[in-house]
Order: structure tokens, then C-alpha cells, then sequence
């Protein structure tokens, strides 16, 4: 393999071990948001915790957070 190939493939294997870590919450997401509203809650309502796949499933939105 050339040195191009093996950097491109160390950088795809680093960026999954941060996307699998931030799924297991040891990074906050990305949008600063540590939980995501059911889109049947008001966002000051209850929320359920951080799913990274459930905006594709689901329809959820970021929900501010209160200490």
C-alpha cells in the first residue's frame, strides 16, 4: 500500500473509534445537546437520553439542558 492509502485508511479507522465513543457519551454530541426530545414533547418536557442513531429512525430534536 502507498503512504497515502495507509493515512486515508488510519484516518477513516480514528474517525470511527471518535463516532462509536461519542455514541457511548464520553464526548458531548455536537449540537451541545446531552438529550433529544420525542417529537411528541414540548422541549422544556421530559426528554429520553442521547440516541446518535435516532434522528434517522426517529423524529427527535435537541432539547436544551437543565442542570
Amino acid at each position: 500500500m502507498s503512504k497515502a492509502s495507509i493515512i486515508i485508511f488510519f484516518l477513516v479507522c480514528s474517525l470511527m473509534v471518535i463516532h462509536f465513543t461519542a455514541a457511548q457519551g464520553l464526548f458531548p454530541d455536537l449540537c451541545q445537546c446531552r438529550r433529544y426530545c420525542l417529537s411528541g414533547e414540548r422541549e422544556d418536557g421530559p426528554c429520553r437520553n442521547y440516541d446518535p442513531y435516532g434522528s434517522i429512525f426517529r423524529s427527535v430534536r435537541c432539547c436544551p439542558i437543565y442542570y
